[in-house]
């Protein structure tokens, strides 16, 4: 267990050291850069897909319609919502349309 410990911070104190070194290459900056600028982008695509998987299964076209035109109409508008949380919202702000259109018998929800 000692030799365990010992070899770990061995290997923590050599990855710190790399990391300086490979910090200021240029190259590895930029790409380091645009990896966290793609994994950003990733995640407010997953969050959208599932923004609209959740819109279909509480009112299929319309639930996508509805939660679609919201996510566009902040996107036209110069992005008021921030962009990840601006899909989550517009699901809470159609659920309630939709609801709202079921009182008025205006929409049959879908059968699951």
């Amino acid at each position: 267990a000692v030799v365990g410990a010992l070899v770990f911070a061995v290997e923590v104190l050599a990855l710190s050291w790399i990391g300086k070194v490979l910090g200021k290459l240029p190259s590895v900056r930029d790409s380091s850069e645009h990896l966290r600028s793609a994994i950003g982008d990733t995640l407010q695509l997953a969050i959208l897909f599932g923004s609209l998987m959740a819109a279909n299964a509480m009112g299929g076209g319309l639930g996508i319609l509805v939660v679609g035109g919201l996510y566009l109409l902040n996107e036209s508008m110069g992005r008021p919502v921030v962009r990840m949380a601006a899909a989550p919202a517009a699901v809470i702000v159609g659920g309630i349309v939709l609801n709202i259109l079921y009182w008025l018998d205006l929409f049959t929800p879908i059968k699951g």
